[in-house]
């Protein structure tokens, strides 16, 4: 019996790493990393679902395999504030959030938004971004949940 605790001990940090570094994981990025078959992932990962350690994040379509996240990894609750520094062309946007769970989330949100948006560091619950300021060609993007800023092309 201990044996499968520290086997689930075992995916359940990898499971957790992997949805801090990008936001979900798949069976595939669990199989690879630990050199276990496909199958044998899949029923931990139904195992840990049915225990609520993991959640369905997107399902299967086609070609593309099912997205899970940890459940620890997931944001506990909303971000408290977000602060702006302006120096010249340059802003640093500072996001203090409730939880680590929640940092790592906006973290990789922030970071995939790219554009003018050159950098995001995450420092416990503190978020901090650089980029460039709005007046120098940067508009907010419209897209629902991408966050971020990109910069206008001027002719």
């Amino acid at each position: 019996m201990s044996r499968v605790l520290e086997r689930r001990k075992q995916y359940l940090r990898l499971m957790r790493q992997v949805t801090l570094e990008a936001g979900y994981f798949t069976v595939t990025d669990i199989a690879e990393a630990t050199d276990t078959p496909r199958s044998t992932v899949q029923d931990w990962v139904n195992r840990l679902i049915e225990e609520g350690c993991v959640v369905l994040t997107e399902e299967q379509r086609g070609r593309h395999p099912a997205r899970y996240a940890a459940s620890s990894a997931m944001p506990e609750s909303a971000c408290r504030r977000v602060f702006t520094t302006i120096d010249g062309d340059q802003v640093e946007i500072y996001h203090e959030c409730m939880s680590g769970g929640c940092a790592a989330f906006c973290e990789f949100h922030h970071a995939r938004a790219g554009g003018a948006l050159r950098s995001v560091h995450r420092d416990g619950t503190l978020l901090r971004g650089t980029g460039v300021h709005r007046a120098a060609g940067c508009h907010r993007r419209a897209r629902p949940g991408a966050g971020g800023w990109y910069r206008r092309r001027i002719s």
